[in-house]
């Protein structure tokens, strides 16, 4: 006699083909999933676009960018792209001076992209050196940067802050000195000069000149506080020297401070604290090996054999001989510290 333990619910199935339904409801939507990268990938188009302002000029290095990614790439100098995406996928165009659009590809390879320009831009009033006008009517080459961009980096001088921030103006940081200025170049060097200390004169006259407030500033960078700068222009083309001479050859920044506002008493706190240390230490001789530099000096000279124009001194030998060792770039060099409260 055969004795069976399932039980079935009429008009269903028993506990065991419900168990073994489930477990094949699971593994399909396992490999469902496993299988969704590939079928995504494979559902990638090869999408070529140009992109054109609304007066119909082509728009160059504008940002094409897959929404939902970190997809991208940028135009060329004719307003052409190219870019993988899904089919379904949406790009995303944006271009300084623009307004950014979305665009979706719904299976084009190919697309025509329009951005119109953005009024908010155009009607910003910028310091021109003889008064100030909207940004549509300058026909010069002027950039500006804001407090708010400057504000982003903190650093002891607006030099530094302005590293990066603005086409056509390279600032190197090449002083030794703690919170020194960087050399900062206007679209290149504009002078040449010869003779004893040229490389001196041609930085002076290379270097922009500074004007605070509508007078021209003879300070260094560090007399300025970066806080207190409520905008920066730099002009940068033949304006700069049609209004203030050859001191403008080298191209102008004009710095508006910060006024006072009608009101209620306002209070505000701005500050930061930070660490600098020396990249690494310079490799040098011990007291033993440097003592060994000399003779060696003294033994493979060819010229006169056994002889040395720098010899140890009295003081050296005696050092040497006691086993006086110091290391002098430990003794010199500290962590610097570098705050700021406004």
């Amino acid at each position: 006699m055969r004795v069976s333990f399932e039980h079935r619910v009429p008009g269903g199935l028993s506990p065991t083909g419900r168990l073994l339904k489930r477990s094949i409801f699971i593994v399909c939507c396992g490999l469902l999933l496993m299988g969704a990268p590939r079928l995504q990938a494979q559902d990638n188009i090869h999408v070529v676009g140009h992109i054109v302002s609304d007066s119909g000029l082509a728009i160059a290095r504008a940002t094409v960018s897959v929404k939902g990614t970190r997809e991208g790439v940028t135009s060329d100098d004719n307003g052409n792209f190219e870019i993988a995406v899904s089919s379904n996928g949406t790009l995303v165009i944006s271009s300084v001076g623009f307004i950014s659009t979305s665009v979706k590809v719904a299976g084009r390879r190919s697309i025509q992209i329009i951005l119109a320009s953005s009024s908010n831009s155009l009607d910003q009033v910028i310091v021109v050196g003889y008064g100030t006008q909207k940004k549509s009517d300058v026909t010069g080459s002027v950039a500006r940067v804001t407090a708010g961009t400057l504000a982003e980096v903190p650093e002891p001088n607006f030099i530094n802050e302005l590293q990066g921030r603005t086409a056509g103006v390279d600032i190197v940081t090449n002083s030794s000195t703690p919170g020194g200025g960087g050399q900062i170049r206007i679209r290149g060097n504009r002078s040449m000069a010869t003779g004893t200390n040229a490389n001196q004169i041609s930085d002076g006259l290379d270097q922009p000149l500074i004007v605070l407030d509508g007078i021209p500033f003879e300070g260094t960078v560090n007399d300025i506080d970066p806080t207190d700068i409520a905008s920066l222009d730099i002009l940068k083309d033949a304006s700069a020297t049609a209004i203030y001479g050859s001191r403008g050859s080298g191209g102008v920044i004009l710095i508006t401070t910060r006024r006072g506002r009608m009101g209620k008493p306002q209070m505000s706190y701005n500050g930061y604290y930070g660490m600098a240390s020396i990249l690494g230490d310079l490799k040098v001789f011990n007291g033993p090996e440097y003592a060994q530099f000399k003779q060696d000096a003294a033994t493979y000279n060819t010229s006169q054999p056994g002889t040395t124009a720098y010899p140890l001194t009295a003081a050296e030998q005696a050092g040497l001989t006691a086993g006086t060792n110091t290391n002098w770039q430990k003794l010199i060099y500290r962590n610097a510290m570098t705050t700021r409260i406004t």
